[in-house]
């Protein structure tokens, strides 16, 4: 399966099972980056979300805290990956790298944290 909906199907499990993450993926969602960069390229998400072995992730604890998201079944150590390096401040067309990486568990652009607000 193509890499890019690899990926597809990591930002739909995100945005089904966070939709606050949703915000900020879509804060770094590869507006107007150019055709060939580190793997960015467009992506959307689509709603209703079924529920399927594409669209399910596994949390991978890290041991500072925070966690990776790795696909559960479909595609197995394939990671979600967010650049925001440049971003200084929110724009309308988004901005970042938004991608998948294979072998990323931990990884310096593969790691989250979850800051639930009350």
């Amino acid at each position: 399966m193509p890499a890019m909906k690899v990926f597809a199907a990591l930002v739909a499990v995100i945005i089904h099972l966070w939709v606050p993450l949703l915000i900020i993926v879509a804060v770094v969602a590869v507006a107007g980056l150019p055709a060939i960069t580190s793997g960015a390229r467009w992506w959307d998400g689509q709603l209703p979300v079924r529920s399927g072995a594409l669209r399910e992730v596994k949390l991978q604890a890290q041991v500072d805290g925070s966690f990776s998201f790795e696909s559960a079944t479909a595609f197995p150590n394939v990671y979600l990956s967010l650049v925001g390096s440049g971003v200084t401040a929110s724009t309308d067309s988004g901005g970042g790298i938004v991608n998948c990486q294979f072998n990323a568990n931990g990884g310096g652009h593969e790691k989250f944290l979850l800051n639930v607000a009350s």
